[in-house]
């Protein structure tokens, strides 16, 4: 992504905002982990669709970037909340951090996992 100034052009890779988006997702209360299972469903919600790193895609448009997260969150959270707070986080991170403008940001829920469950699995 490009950003132009009076001396010359900045550049931040997509694989570098896709690690801010990264963060900044798994930063909300209720988020698991963002995965890549269902990729092509977000082709579908984004025109110029370019996957930046693992549950992250990001395209650039007039009006800014349309970021699309995909994440797995924890069973019994409330899904709607957990998305809002994720748009919010993820658009405000890297507005802060690049300076560029976030058009929108998708958040597709690919599953809801039993977090207690998963971590007695992991200490077998």
């Amino acid at each position: 992504m490009d950003k132009e100034y009076g001396s010359g052009n900045i550049k931040i890779s997509e694989e570098v905002l896709a690690g801010i988006v990264n963060v900044a997702a798994c930063e909300v209360d209720g988020v698991v982990k963002l995965v890549s299972k269902g990729i092509t469903n977000a082709k579908a919600l984004v025109e110029n669709f370019k996957a930046a790193g693992k549950g992250v895609s990001i395209a650039t448009t007039p009006d800014g970037l349309d970021i699309t997260v995909q994440i797995s969150v924890k069973q019994g959270c409330k899904m709607q909340k957990v998305a809002g707070e994720v748009q919010t986080n993820v658009a405000e991170a890297v507005r802060n951090m690049s300076g560029l403008e976030v058009a929108r940001v998708n958040v597709v829920i690919v599953s809801a996992v039993d977090v207690k469950s998963s971590e007695k699995e992991e200490n077998k």
